[in-house]
């Protein structure tokens, strides 16, 4: 194996007859026990008895590099490509839907600036924003969305729901006996790479219709 890999790269891409191919490494993922996954996905049926896959819900965090543009083009193959340096201006993003996949939450967005100018004649927005100096979840932002807006909507719907939610300290436990129409579940530590329904290609979805729309706004496709 050393043999192999002391090869030169324009070697190794010829060896595709050896099984090898450039991977990238992620090191979240080889910290999971294996054995707390399948004890979690024992106890699974008994949480989830009691609610219909219409009120199981769940959500997760991400952050949205929102002016990043793509990197590649289309050219010809004589011509010289020119990039430019990517915005790292960043939002925070909370993405949620049940799991029967018929109702999808309003993004929340956790901007830097509480009123920015961009909003001026946008008074009705198609998703919940709120703002930090970081652009981050805090856990008072977490509080006051599941409290004031999330459980007050299924009150209102006079509906118990479940919702899962990563266990991270923006994520405050003692929420949960504030709550009325939502049971929060919270998944076990360290797991989150293997557990997390919303890291199976939903959020990298929701970036890439962001993207695209981004794209067809520049070159003027409504």
């Amino acid at each position: 194996m050393q043999k192999t890999l002391a090869l030169p790269i324009s070697k190794l891409a010829r060896a595709g007859w050896h099984q090898l191919s450039f991977k990238i490494m992620s090191g979240e993922s080889t910290d999971v026990d294996k054995e707390a996954v399948n004890d979690w996905y024992k106890q699974l049926p008994n949480i989830l008895k009691d609610f219909e896959p219409d009120d199981i819900f769940n959500m997760d965090e991400t952050g949205l590099f929102f002016k990043c543009l793509p990197n590649k083009t289309l050219a010809d193959r004589k011509e010289k490509c020119y990039g430019w340096k990517n915005s790292k201006l960043r939002l925070s993003v909370l993405v949620g839907a049940n799991n029967s996949g018929t109702e999808k939450l309003k993004l929340l967005i956790i901007g830097k600036f509480r009123r920015p100018r961009c909003f001026a004649k946008n008074q009705q927005l198609p998703v919940q924003y709120c703002a930090n100096k970081k652009s981050w979840m805090t856990s008072s932002i977490f509080e006051e969305y599941i409290m004031l807006d999330l459980d007050m909507k299924f009150q209102h719907e006079k509906r118990t729901v479940l919702f899962f939610v990563d266990n991270c300290p923006a994520h405050p436990k003692n929420l949960v006996s504030k709550l009325k129409a939502i049971k929060l579940v919270f998944f076990p530590n360290n797991m989150t790479s293997k557990v997390q329904p919303m890291d199976a290609r939903i959020i990298k979805d929701v970036k890439a219709k962001y993207r695209t729309k981004i794209v067809n706004k520049l070159i003027g496709i409504d």
